[in-house]
């Protein structure tokens, strides 16, 4: 406890691993881009990372996608600009416990707002993972995944081969192996 009875912020739990894939600088997604491979994907996981739209768009755009031989969409991340408004909606889309479609759906905000997004996959007990998703630091979906798992020569990228790049700059990328 520090000051007028606060409790100090528990640091994340990361087992002292370092990411494998660290980007600080901005990057702009282009179609089809491999960004990385990942030797070996393991069950337990997190994709962390910032974003700010710079363009207008009124579809959905590519984000990322991570595609191995026996591992899709996982995840899938996909973005829609309300023309309008310049309200955005993302959309993630894993392989969570037997559905290779499970999809999340959530508005982020307006285009000239930087977010912060953690897509993560926990070890819980059992053969199960916690697979959830934060936005801004506030939780927006979890659920129980009982068949994660590991695959081998993933790769990781920008955008994917059904949808545009969305037109975001994306910086402080980071996916952990657990």
């Amino acid at each position: 406890y520090i000051g007028h009875n606060k409790p100090l912020g528990i640091p994340p739990n990361d087992h002292g691993i370092q990411p494998q894939i660290y980007h600080k600088e901005v990057i702009r997604p282009m179609k089809g881009q491999i960004f990385q491979t990942i030797d070996v994907l393991s069950p337990e996981w997190s994709l962390e990372f910032q974003f700010r739209a710079y363009d207008r768009f009124d579809r959905w755009g590519g984000l990322f996608d991570f595609k191995g031989p026996s591992i899709d969409k996982n995840p899938r991340v996909l973005l829609f600009q309300t023309p309008e408004t310049g309200q955005t909606r993302m959309r993630i889309i894993s392989s969570v416990s037997g559905n290779s479609l499970h999809a999340v759906e959530f508005t982020i905000g307006n285009m000239n707002e930087t977010n912060s997004v953690k897509i993560q996959q926990r070890y819980i007990s059992n053969g199960q993972y916690l697979y959830s998703v934060f936005l801004n630091g506030k939780e927006k979906h979890s659920t129980l995944n009982t068949m994660a798992k590991q695959d081998y020569n993933v790769k990781m990228y920008f955008s994917d081969g059904l949808h545009k790049p969305a037109q975001i700059d994306v910086w402080n990328l980071k996916h952990t192996n657990f």
